[in-house]
């Protein structure tokens, strides 16, 4: 009896070791508690298009209404820069922060008062084959890239915004004539 009390006693350690020796971690690879505890993935970015509001909020004062009715509170620097253009129809890029606020990477402005717009740059075009820093005309450089829009008979108005981000009406049809005009940035980007 003293015998298979001891292949007992034996063979229920060996099952108590086995089952500890099934948790434990191979060198090199992190435990399992590191594994579940790392910090969720940055959700991808994500554009959204919409109108420009004031939200009432101290903490994210600048909102979008997108087309299907939703509110969307706006975050960041971008965010910022939107409070200049109140009511304008915008695509945004971004992605949701911790808060639920849409964090703007960058936007462009769309539409202002149901006309299309070009967002740019005015920028002074000198007169390169002369090499001359003669300033020979004006343009818009457009913010997403694209070839510069020559503009035609500038106002006075538009000329004092050079090296600023405006929205302009009127040029994107080719005649180069604007319209109106508003400043979205006075910082060159």
């Amino acid at each position: 009896m003293r015998h298979s009390r001891l292949l007992s006693t034996l063979f229920s350690a060996g099952l108590v070791l086995a089952a500890a020796c099934s948790d434990a971690v191979a060198p090199g690879s992190p435990p399992t508690s590191a594994v579940t505890s790392q910090p969720s993935q940055p959700s991808a970015p994500q554009t959204l298009t919409g109108t420009v509001y004031m939200s009432g909020q101290d903490l994210n004062p600048v909102a979008l209404r997108t087309s299907d009715g939703h509110d969307i509170l706006l975050a960041g620097a971008g965010a910022n820069e939107l409070a200049n253009v109140l009511d304008a129809g915008v695509e945004v890029r971004g992605q949701f922060d911790a808060d639920g606020a849409f964090e703007v990477a960058d936007f462009l402005v769309r539409f202002v008062n149901g006309d299309s717009v070009v967002d740019g740059v005015l920028i002074a075009v000198p007169d390169l084959p002369t090499k001359s820093a003669e300033i020979i005309g004006y343009a818009i450089l457009p913010t997403r890239g694209g070839a510069a829009i020559m503009l035609n008979e500038p106002s006075e108005d538009l000329l004092a915004h050079v090296h600023q981000r405006l929205w302009v009406s009127g040029i994107g049809d080719g005649s180069g004539v604007a319209t109106a005009f508003g400043l979205i940035s006075d910082r060159f980007n």
